[in-house]
């Protein structure tokens, strides 16, 4: 497969400054400190991670809504790191949020918030846009008796199918889906997530997909990354980590969804010693970020940093002891 993304030593820092002595020399919140990446033509790729740990900061910054401190983003070949998109480029990167109550103008109708960036970019003649609107609504589950309604006038559901109707109007080449189904009910995650793999197959689309689930990538996603405290402690593709977790933080996600199963077997749920919440991104800890909560760190943990390693030729996890992990 083709790579249409690469990320390489992407950081995004966020100045603190609480007093007057942080107005001239701030702390940093970083919330994205050296993580590098690849997206494939066509591959949904996931990223997982608890609240806070720089996936969304990650999606706004390859959606072009927010500019890095510092990396490299190549698109389709072509370094758009710094760069303001706009035109063709704008066109071809979407982003879908995580709140469609708040994504939506509720002064327009549906039928203008999804036709509005194929008028803006001139993509078609105004002849064809009923046409072009009809089967747009189609793709999304939504019929054109909805395209005279109002956001408030649609259920969570509806609203987060306008808003991925309004993504794929303009026929993008990557599109950020950041937690699109966290605020929606069980069943229609099922019924969104469907959707957005009928337009990874129908459109050929490479989707971004962010979410704090990693149950959530395991049907769809070809690989996906876990990220932790604004770093990426292991990547691969999902039958090889769900297989064989090599860190120990993937190994707590995983533990981390109920299972009645397992509940009847063992009373409750034995998460090999992993505690606690994540420590401050204004102040990590020295060494690995996840030392902390780890039931495996040792001295080295303490001192040095571990990096991305390979452990085969798609598997890489930023831990000394992945070997260990049962």
């Amino acid at each position: 497969m083709q790579k249409l993304l690469v990320v390489s030593n992407l950081k995004k820092y966020f100045p603190v400054r609480r007093n007057l002595k942080e107005f001239f020399s701030p702390s940093y919140i970083k919330a994205v400190d050296d993580i590098s990446f690849d997206v494939m033509k066509g591959e949904f790729f996931g990223l997982v991670g608890e609240s806070g740990c720089g996936k969304s900061t990650t999606g706004l910054i390859l959606a072009g809504l927010l500019r890095p401190t510092s990396g490299k983003i190549v698109f389709n070949g072509t370094d758009i790191t710094f760069t303001k998109l706009k035109g063709d480029m704008r066109r071809k990167i979407q982003m879908v949020f995580q709140n469609p109550f708040s994504s939506l103008n509720p002064r327009m109708r549906v039928g203008e918030l999804v036709l509005e960036g194929i008028i803006i970019h001139n993509l078609l003649p105004k002849s064809r846009l009923q046409e072009r609107l009809a089967q747009i609504l189609e793709d999304v589950g939504l019929g054109m008796e909805f395209s005279e309604r109002y956001p408030d006038e649609l259920s969570g559901g509806q609203r987060q199918r306008v808003c991925v109707a309004r993504a794929i109007a303009l026929e993008p080449e990557f599109l950020v889906a950041d937690e699109p189904t966290s605020s929606l009910d069980v069943s229609v995650r099922a019924q969104i997530l469907e959707l957005f793999e009928k337009i990874r197959r129908k459109f050929g689309t490479s989707i971004f997909f962010i979410t704090h689930d990693i149950h959530t990538v395991k049907t769809y996603a070809d690989r996906f990354a876990v990220m932790y405290l604004g770093k990426i402690v292991e990547i691969g593709k999902k039958d090889e980590i769900f297989s064989s977790p090599a860190h120990p933080y993937t190994k707590m996600l995983l533990s981390s969804v109920p299972d009645f199963d397992r509940v009847i077997e063992e009373g409750r749920y034995d998460l090999r010693g992993i505690q606690g919440e994540p420590p401050s991104p204004l102040n990590p800890p020295s060494g690995c970020r996840f030392r902390t909560r780890c039931p495996y760190a040792d001295s080295l943990c303490e001192k040095q940093e571990p990096e991305l390693k390979k452990i085969t030729e798609t598997h890489f996890s930023a831990c000394h002891f992945w070997n260990k992990i049962v």
